[in-house]
């Protein structure tokens, strides 16, 4: 009776050490860790509504896990560690380390055309790699975006197979392969359709043989199909009018996104990156030091599937996801082999700020001390920044208008009101409305005929643009009629009324957008400004308006439209 009691003394005990992480000093670190979770979440997530699950592995170690609210409301069916969630797009990081393992296996490169994979894509008129889908410098038209303007709703049935067909029937690129970084759910679409060719298999399958199984993550699936089951699952839900409503699942598209996994799943994939049992270290190193270039030569930070960045002083490696009634984040910091994961079955919460909150506890001794210094204005005489008076042209064809107004510099965006700019030297520029800077370039002579506009760390060269002739009612007129575009089989009305000019959008806009319509707001020279950005009318030889095209509308550009009527 004694040896059972001791043994049984002994499991209990074994049970309490596997429950307190390894990496805490004592079980009262964790329980402070746990509790000031536990009452952040409280903040957002509510008892009765959706929730979900947030984990944290330390050198291999899993020093927090744990769910929160309901993953079923309608049955009552609480969240756990064993839920699977949608990633959304941090399942871009799957599909991008399975074209790695078919390298590494020899069955493609990633300097592969992708039409040697993938014949029936439309003739770009430029080579694409498999390396320009992974880090999303192809040019070609995000998806997402493709459906929105082509009126259809995003959360409907919409298959692998229609995803590719849409991908088949665009033919233009938004810019020369190479020549930007612009994410792309369609180039992970068509990375799916790569990796079934390369393997001879299904890309579900692959990723349960190679990766999935390999690493025991037992709970992790590919939503593939409307009729597969997908045990243990969170439903997603939306707010609406202060009820939480579940979302469809129309959705069954495959390598951008409809990865379902858990919260103990996903430590076993975070600590692969550390202890590769699936792949190898040289995979590893090649995903934290980003090793693709642009044609600028610039290195782009998206590197396969993940993007490569500094949180305060710290390397960070993560994705975010986001689909309807779903969010997530997934953050790797190699330095001190952390990683932190958050799935939730809501997207009516904040997860940003609540997973950052948690890694500022956790890292704040790594963090560099240092903060950014603020800008300090400087006093310039009015005469000196007449010089910079004018309209400069962004990329994307929006006119930025600066002028003094009574001794001090504004900035007039259409659409927005006046923002005053103040000088840090005598040709650089700053906002403190929002952040921004402007340097203008003088040249040898003094003059000045263009402008950078640096924001979210881009630098955005804007000429200088002369005065246009405004369109009077007669010529907007002439602009009214019914635009088609061929490709996303879709009609937009172009109206005159009441003096303005109104291009009657698609019914989900409301939905998804809250637009109803699109005011044009002229610029001059058959340009307009709408609320999604500049509208550029073209015209024939004869001078006749025959077309429109949205110039930058986010993940697509130059979207054009043929008038028919």
């Amino acid at each position: 009776m004694k040896n059972k009691t001791l043994i049984r003394l002994m499991l209990v005990a074994a049970c309490i050490m596997h429950a307190i992480p390894h990496s805490f000093a004592n079980q009262a670190a964790y329980q402070s860790l746990e509790k000031k979770i536990d009452s952040l979440v409280a903040l957002s997530i509510r008892e009765g509504q959706p929730g979900g699950t947030i984990g944290i592995t330390k050198k291999g170690e899993v020093i927090f896990q744990k769910a929160f609210g309901l993953a079923d409301l309608e049955n009552n069916v609480p969240n756990t560690t064993e839920t699977a969630f949608n990633l959304a797009s941090v399942a871009k990081q799957f599909t991008a380390f399975a074209i790695l393992l078919l390298e590494e296996e020899g069955k493609l490169s990633l300097d592969d055309e992708i039409h040697r994979h993938i014949p029936k894509l439309p003739d770009y008129g430029e080579k694409i790699t498999i390396r320009n889908l992974l880090h999303h410098t192809s040019g070609i038209a995000s998806t997402d975006n493709l459906l929105l303007f082509a009126g259809r709703s995003l959360d409907g049935p919409w298959s692998q197979e229609q995803e590719l067909n849409l991908i088949y029937r665009y033919p233009d690129l938004n810019f020369k392969p190479g020549e930007q970084h612009l994410y792309s759910n369609a180039g992970y679409s068509l990375l799916a359709e790569i990796i079934e060719k390369a393997s001879g298999t299904t890309y579900d399958d692959y990723l349960q043989q190679k990766i999935f199984g390999p690493l025991q993550m037992t709970t992790t699936f590919v939503l593939d199909h409307p009729d597969k089951n997908i045990p243990n699952r969170a439903f997603g839900y939306s707010k609406e009018d202060e009820e939480f409503v579940r979302t469809k699942d129309g959705e069954t598209i495959y390598g951008a996104t409809n990865i379902y996994t858990s919260a103990k799943d996903l430590s076993r994939w975070g600590n692969n990156f550390f202890n590769p049992r699936v792949g190898s270290r040289k995979i590893m190193h090649r995903i934290f030091n980003p090793d693709h270039v642009l044609n600028t030569g610039d290195t782009v930070n998206y590197s396969y599937g993940l993007v490569v960045s500094s949180y305060k002083g710290v390397k960070r490696v993560s994705h975010s996801g986001g689909d309807l009634g779903y969010r997530s984040q997934f953050l790797l910091f190699p330095e001190q082999e952390v990683v932190v994961y958050a799935a939730f079955n809501t997207d009516a919460i904040h997860l940003v700020n609540l997973v950052y909150t948690i890694v500022d506890w956790l890292l704040e001794e790594h963090f560099e001390d240092k903060k950014p210094g603020e800008r300090m204005a400087v006093d310039l005489d009015p005469e000196k920044l007449k010089k910079f008076e004018g309209s400069y042209q962004m990329p994307d064809g929006l006119n930025m208008s600066f002028e003094v107004k009574r001794d001090t510099f504004w900035l007039d965006i259409p659409g927005a009101p006046p923002f005053q700019v103040f000088a840090e030297d005598e040709t650089r520029f700053f906002l403190k409305a929002f952040d921004a800077q402007i340097t203008f370039v003088v040249e040898e002579n003094g003059q000045v005929n263009s402008m950078i506009w640096h924001q979210a760390g881009g630098d955005h060269p804007a000429p200088l643009i002369g005065e246009t002739k405004m369109p009077d009612a007669e010529t907007l007129a002439g602009y009214a009629g019914i635009y088609y575009h061929e490709a996303l089989e879709v009609e937009y009305p172009v109206r005159f009324e009441d003096g303005e000019l109104i291009i009657q959008t698609p019914d989900n806009f409301k939905r998804y957008l809250n637009i109803e319509q699109l005011n044009l707001s002229p610029m001059g020279d058959d340009r307009f400004y709408s609320r999604i950005g500049v509208v550029k009318f073209t015209r024939n030889q004869q001078e006749k308006v025959n077309g429109f095209r949205f110039v930058d509308v986010g993940r697509l550009k130059n979207v054009g439209f043929v008038k028919t009527r």
